[in-house]
């Protein structure tokens, strides 16, 4: 057998898929267009497609801008654009991550939350808020809350180390312990920063996740951690296809089981690191969208990446769209937006899959 070969599908799916690769690309690229084109120029400031169209063929020619043109630019290139394009990134980090984890552990309703991760951000994130140092700097909190990803993900990779013949039940119970501590730690840290009204507000603003004043700074920030964890994990699609017939025929295939599970540990992490320390807790996105996408297209790893990218863009646009237009010039936290879609959504797979 090849190491190339193709994961076998359960019945449920076999039955369940309809939409062709081509059709599926086809398709979650037009949403994500028409998602991106209504994101860029609806607002608290609406600006039509054709001035918006005409700013950037201006910007592209080198064109003088006329004042209100000028307005509209910053407005659209250096608030609106920026903040866009992290939501992007996130999206698709978050659902990569997803895809990685669901394979690794051969379960398509496991989530990278499970590892700790996610909460290892939110505590040192917490801990900035608490000491009174989120103020001092526009990356202080990105980059607390990306030292305690990246924290959480050493402990998981230590622990694959030390324990190398563990069961993936046993890895992922571990993954489940660190992230209940640390859960449990960041509400005691919350509760205590919340007898400060102003600090308090924050945190839980951050918590929640936005991408209120996300800038090209932060897209700098994210992207290293995000395309360093999408090449690791974009190593592993053809291993964890092999993986999914079952570890006895994936050793039999000459993969590594447990190289398998550390590398994809860290590609996860650092996907959702990149995420998280710049947008906070995005809830559901990891975990609904390659469930979603795979009863869609099927199992293969490579197909699954590169249309559950796509679909966790087009959700977190969507998303932040909804947040920043529901209530003007106020917005809601992106992270409610997604658990209000994600909920029904996973409660409806879930059905689908105890009836099939």
């Amino acid at each position: 057998m090849s190491p190339h070969a193709r994961p076998q599908e359960s019945h449920h799916v076999r039955h369940l898929r309809r939409v062709p690769w081509s059709a599926a690309l086809g398709g979650s690229s037009c949403l994500f267009v028409v998602v991106f084109l209504l994101a860029f120029n609806f607002s608290s400031v609406d600006v039509g497609l054709k001035d918006a169209i005409e700013l950037i063929a201006n910007a592209l020619s080198g064109k003088t801008f006329t004042p209100e043109q000028h307005s509209l630019s910053a407005i659209l290139f250096e608030i609106r654009l920026p903040r866009i394009v992290v939501a992007a990134l996130c999206g698709a980090a978050l659902s990569c991550a997803g895809v990685v984890t669901q394979g690794v552990f051969r379960n398509p309703l496991a989530s990278p939350s499970l590892l700790g991760v996610e909460s290892g951000a939110g505590l040192l994130a917490a801990v900035a808020f608490y000491f009174g140092v989120a103020h001092l700097n526009t990356f202080t909190v990105p980059i607390a809350a990306l030292v305690g990803a990246l924290a959480t993900t050493a402990v998981l990779v230590a622990f694959s180390i030390r324990f190398p013949h563990w069961p993936l039940e046993s890895l992922l119970l571990a993954g489940f312990a660190v992230n209940s501590l640390q859960v449990a730690l960041t509400s005691a840290v919350v509760a205590l920063v919340l007898e400060e009204h102003q600090q308090g507000g924050a945190v839980l603003q951050w918590m929640l996740g936005s991408f209120s004043g996300r800038g090209w700074e932060h897209v700098a920030m994210s992207a290293p951690f995000i395309l360093a964890g999408g090449f690791v994990a974009t190593k592993l699609l053809h291993r964890l296809d092999a993986l999914a017939l079952g570890e006895d025929v994936a050793t039999s295939l000459n993969v590594d089981i447990h190289g398998l599970r550390r590398r994809a540990i860290v590609g996860a992490s650092l996907l959702v690191a990149g995420a998280v320390a710049v947008a906070g807790a995005i809830p559901f996105v990891s975990l609904v969208v390659p469930h979603f996408t795979r009863i869609l297209i099927g199992p293969r790893h490579k197909r699954l990446m590169i249309i559950s990218a796509i679909n966790g863009m087009t959700l977190v646009l969507a998303a932040d769209l909804i947040a920043r237009t529901i209530r003007p010039p106020g917005e809601l936290e992106v992270g409610i937006v997604t658990s209000l879609i994600g909920t029904p959504l996973f409660v409806a797979l879930l059905l689908q899959r105890g009836r099939r």
